[in-house]
């Protein structure tokens, strides 16, 4: 049987952000009302309640006479939007660092398998889900919610960048190492030694795209 239920504003919040995050929705492209009702099966209301959820997320961007589009993030943006993430992931591995179990250490040694096999295949997809989960887990196990939050929205608006860099020649081998240093020291609760380690690694992400703003 066909399932003709319209779908909630919440679902199709939830599917136009997917998109966007996925790239099937390109940064300045229209976001046309009646298309996106067509598209996710559902009525004006619930999609205008979508778009103004993820105009507040700055996800997307309501133009004078226009309508909707998916926001355009500009290289500086992105920079301080990275600065804003870092305080909050330091903040939540000094907390996950005290918080470490016998049973965390064990997933965070089998995700740095995965994060190697990854790099040495040259599986840039592969390896960027990889990296979410370590920051996943991380966050998840510092126990803060509003910092959650705040990071989920923060790696939503930057997500973009974040896939070009990590498809770019040779970002796998300069991040490698540095996230198994974050493994390692979270596997150790050594809180500073993780925070050197993450530190590096924003330093690296940041003079990535300083190069990639350059070449465009």
């Amino acid at each position: 049987m066909t399932d003709n239920r319209s779908l909630s504003a919440a679902e199709v919040t939830a599917a136009i952000r997917s998109r966007i995050l996925d790239g099937g929705f390109a940064p300045g492209q229209r976001l046309v009302e009646a298309d996106l009702c067509e598209m996710f099966r559902s009525g004006r209301r619930q999609v205008r309640e979508a778009l103004a959820a993820l105009t507040h997320e700055a996800l997307v961007e309501q133009i004078a006479n226009k309508g909707a589009r998916v926001r355009v993030v500009e290289p500086e943006e992105a920079l301080h939007l990275a600065e804003a993430r870092f305080i909050l992931e330091r903040a939540c591995l000094e907390h996950a660092a005290a918080r470490m179990g016998e049973t965390d250490m064990a997933e965070l040694r089998a995700l740095a398998v995965d994060l190697e096999d990854s790099a040495a295949s040259g599986d840039s997809a592969g390896y960027a889900r990889h990296s979410e989960r370590l920051r996943r887990f991380h966050v998840e196990r510092a126990a803060q919610p509003v910092m959650q939050e705040l990071l989920e929205r923060l790696q939503a608006r930057n997500m973009r960048y974040r896939n070009r860099i990590g498809s770019q020649p040779g970002w796998l081998k300069t991040s490698l190492p540095l996230r198994l240093r974050i493994i390692e020291a979270l596997c150790r609760r050594d809180a500073e030694g993780a925070v050197q380690a993450l530190t590096r690694h924003h330093e690296a992400w940041k003079a990535a795209l300083t190069r990639l703003s350059a070449s465009s």
